[in-house]
């Protein structure tokens, strides 16, 4: 207890709950120090100073002083942090968020938190609005075990609380390789690179590994996109337009990172129709010569003359 310095001579008593008590005086600090412990709870401290001739004067008035070493109870395990954009999530799951924070609850006025990491104490910031408490330096990628502790106003410090694992991964997947084939309508597989009038072509990508989502990019722009697992296929929502696109894809991992955008792979959509041909007017007889259609004929299965279709292109004929 700081008393102050005190004529030469002069001694103090210290009083505690009206009853004098051992104590040593400090004259270098001012300090009166009793020589046993007070026990756990609130007491009236005062003092009296003696002067040499043996005069005591009145007591201090008193001050209430409170005793506490009890610190509070194991804190439960953190299950929870805030991601980046303010959303719960699980601690266990991997995030490529290397100051997460861990979010602990409202704590008592005066209370103040302490982050463990891997057993050891870190420096971290509590925030009492959103009961998070965020490591001031990034983590280490990899796996570690966090916990922490409360310490009450009177400087008791609780257990830590039981440990719960956390996976930093701030290293996105590998590259993909260039999209080369799609399935048609039919179900059938096509060179991505042939013409297609389905204007939702879906992409194959191939199997995924769990948690990890495909982002389609057309013309290096993102677009909605459904990915299937049962076909490894990816599938714009929106009609492309009519014409060539350039058409890539990245994976993002559970922990949100995401891998560079595949190679580009060319896709031509093309949804108009060739022009209306014109009337056939011959035909070819049994002995390769043309005739005219209008002339009769004995040939069941007359060959009609329709002409140099461009490559690619195939007639139906109606009948």
């Amino acid at each position: 207890i700081v008393i102050g310095t005190l004529p030469d001579g002069h001694t103090p008593t210290l009083y505690v709950d009206d009853q004098p008590v051992e104590a040593v005086y400090d004259p270098v600090t001012g300090t009166l120090t009793p020589v046993d412990p007070l026990p756990e709870g609130e007491h009236d401290i005062t003092y009296i100073i003696t002067d040499p001739a043996g005069n005591e004067s009145e007591p201090s008035p008193e001050t209430a002083i409170e005793i506490d070493v009890t610190g509070p109870a194991t804190p439960t395990a953190p299950t929870t942090r805030l991601d980046e954009d303010g959303s719960s999530q699980p601690v266990t799951d991997p995030t490529n968020d290397s100051t997460p924070s861990i979010v602990i609850g409202t704590l008592p006025d005066g209370h103040t938190p302490t982050l463990y990491v891997d057993d050891a104490p870190v420096e971290a910031v509590y925030d009492p609005a959103t009961g998070t408490l965020t490591p001031v330096d990034p983590l280490p990628e990899g796996e570690h075990d966090i916990s922490y502790s409360i310490t009450d106003p009177a400087g008791n410090e609780s257990e830590p609380s039981p440990e719960t694992a956390i996976e930093i991964d701030v290293t996105g997947p590998a590259t993909p390789t260039a999209p080369t084939t799609r399935l048609d309508e039919d179900g059938s597989s096509q060179p991505v690179t042939d013409p297609t009038n389905d204007t939702t072509p879906s992409i194959v990508i191939g199997t995924l590994p769990d948690g990890h989502t495909p982002t389609l990019y057309v013309d290096d722009e993102p677009v909605e996109a459904v990915y299937d697992p049962a076909t490894g296929t990816l599938t714009p929502v929106d009609p492309l337009p009519e014409g060539e696109h350039d058409i890539s894809y990245s994976i993002t991992d559970p922990a949100g990172n995401e891998s560079e955008p595949s190679p580009e792979a060319v896709i031509e959509i093309d949804v108009t129709g060739p022009a209306t041909p014109t009337a056939p007017t011959t035909r070819l007889d049994e002995n390769g010569d043309e005739q005219l259609l209008t002339q009769p004929t004995n040939d069941n299965t007359p060959s009609i003359v329709i002409g140099t279709l461009p490559d690619g292109h195939t007639p139906t004929l109606y009948v």
